[in-house]
């Protein structure tokens, strides 16, 4: 059982691409309830859905409305990511 979304923080530039994947065999459905940065997946098993939309830099808390354990964070920042290559964008969250 997976119990949160891995990496449980993840830090990415603003504009770029998250890549939500399902690597379970049940519905998951992502969603961050608030700010200019909210958004709302049903994810089905083995699917993913991207969002390269986000508004404004801060954190974005993120949780799945089935299952209550499952949390994560995103920081969206502007500037560069100094220790982080260029292939490691876009952000990938897998659940």
């Amino acid at each position: 059982m997976i119990v949160h979304l891995p990496p449980y923080i993840s830090v990415m530039q603003l504009g770029n691409t998250v890549n939500f994947k399902n690597r379970d065999d049940i519905t998951h459905h992502i969603y961050s309830p608030i700010g200019d940065n909210k958004f709302s997946y049903k994810i089905n098993a083995g699917q993913s859905e991207s969002k390269s939309d986000f508004q404004q830099t801060g954190e974005v808390a993120m949780g799945c409305n089935i299952h209550d354990w499952m949390s994560g964070y995103l920081l969206n920042i502007t500037g560069l990511l100094a220790s982080v290559p260029l292939e490691c964008t876009p952000t990938k969250l897998l659940i």
